[in-house]
C-alpha cells in the first residue's frame, strides 16, 4: 500500500488490478465486493426501491401494441428480448 501513497494525485491502473484476494475481472460493481463493501449499499437500495414506488404511484407501464416476448428457459423463466413497455401518467 506505501507504493501508493506517493501517486496518490496520478492515476495508476496497477493499484486497481488486485486488491487482497479480490480479482478486478469481476468488472465495475458501484458498491464494491468482499470485506470493503460501501456502507451505504442498503440505504442506495431502499432509496432506489422507494424511488420506484413514488414513480409508480404517479404511472403506469402498459405494454407496447404488437410486441411480441420470446420466452428463454433456463433456470427461471426470462424474456429473450426484454419487454416493451410505455408508460403513461395514471388519471387517477
Amino acid at each position: 500500500m506505501g507504493l501508493f501513497l506517493n501517486f496518490f494525485t496520478s492515476f495508476v491502473i496497477e493499484r486497481f488490478e488486485k486488491i487482497g484476494d479480490q480479482n478486478m475481472a469481476l468488472g465495475y460493481i458501484p458498491f464494491s465486493y468482499g470485506t470493503r463493501n460501501c456502507i451505504g449499499n442498503t440505504f442506495a437500495t431502499i432509496n432506489a426501491s422507494v424511488a420506484l414506488c413514488l414513480f409508480m404511484q404517479k404511472y403506469r407501464a402498459e405494454p407496447v401494441p404488437g410486441f411480441k416476448p420470446k420466452f428463454k428457459a433456463g433456470i427461471t423463466m426470462t424474456l429473450g428480448n426484454g419487454m416493451m413497455v410505455k408508460v403513461v401518467k395514471d388519471p387517477l
